[in-house]
């Protein structure tokens, strides 16, 4: 369930950037992110996660490509193994 929801909000991310070689990209890399997360053990759920997320949209719809990076790297930092 969580590789599937991870994947899900990348990929609603690039359709909604309606960017035809950006959706393909995401296509293939989000084939790639299900079976990196798939293969790892469950998680519960983490509201840094969901937040990080959600901060994401905010800035998408902000429109602001400085803010959209840096959420970006947040939600990075927080997700990264290690």
């Amino acid at each position: 369930m969580r590789a599937e929801k991870a994947v899900e909000f990348f990929e609603l991310i690039a359709q909604a950037a309606h960017n035809e070689v950006l959706a393909i990209v995401a296509q293939a890399l989000s084939t790639l992110l299900y079976h990196v997360i798939a293969a790892r053990p469950p998680m519960p759920h983490r509201a840094d996660i969901a937040s990080a997320r959600a901060d994401i949209v905010v800035q998408l719809r902000s429109r602001d490509a400085e803010a959209v990076v840096a959420a970006m790297n947040r939600y990075a930092r927080i997700v990264r193994p290690g």
